[in-house]
């Protein structure tokens, strides 16, 4: 109240007061039906989704320590999100409806390291 649009406050911060009921369709402009932007925030985001690096050591070196082969490996999966602002993942549905994210639990960050060893 007192910072929102009307005819004579038209650089208001709110936009203007939304009357519901019998005033509002009576015909009078007590009101507007349309949406703001108010909310809208800029939802860029950076998703490093899955990385792998990985060392097969070289098979003559292998062979010297009784091995036909041997790899190293780490993996991340979800590894990194970048986005600028605090608050929901912006992969995430923000209507409430069934898109993207809706009724589903956060993307989890799974770290895996490993050692394939060939005899």
């Amino acid at each position: 109240m007192g910072n929102t649009w009307s005819e004579t406050n038209q650089s208001a911060k709110f936009p203007m007061l939304h009357y519901t009921g019998s005033a509002a369709t009576s015909g009078a402009n007590l009101g507007s039906w349309n949406y703001t932007d108010l909310a809208l925030f800029d939802a860029s985001y950076l998703s490093v989704k899955n990385i792998t690096l990985g060392y097969t050591l070289p098979a003559k070196i292998a062979q010297k320590i009784k091995m036909s082969g041997l790899r190293v490996y780490a993996s991340a999966d979800n590894a990194f999100l970048f986005y600028g602002h605090s608050g929901i993942d912006p992969r995430w549905c923000l209507t409430g409806g069934m898109e993207v994210g809706a009724y589903s639990y956060p993307s989890l960050a799974v770290y895996t390291f490993g050692v394939n060893i060939d005899f």
